[in-house]
């Protein structure tokens, strides 16, 4: 049959969050689970990466899991990484590539 772990808000949405920090450091802590609400952020510094609250449902996941969907949701949202856009449209006076 079929299998969501999207998770959904059954209560009111509190006046004050709170913040939580885990610092990923081994593989192990990549199988870590975490219950993400879809009124929760996600900040990673070390990627310069921010998704403010509501940019992902909420779901129940690994912490692996969770960068995956974020991934994927900015891979899919992305214009310029589809279509005519995907494709190098110029190369260099000698052939080569831009970089």
């Amino acid at each position: 049959g079929f299998k969501s772990n999207e998770v959904k808000c059954g209560g009111a949405i509190p006046r004050f969050g709170t913040k939580m920090i885990l610092s990923v450091t081994t593989s192990d802590d990549l199988a870590r689970e975490v219950l993400k609400s879809d009124t929760a952020g996600i900040r990673i510094p070390e990627l310069d990466l921010t998704l403010e609250e509501g940019g992902l449902d909420g779901l129940y996941t690994t912490v692996e899991g969770l960068v995956n969907k974020m991934h994927e949701r900015l891979r899919l949202a992305n214009p310029f990484g589809s279509g005519d856009a995907a494709t190098k449209q110029h190369l260099t006076n000698d052939g080569t590539e831009f970089s």
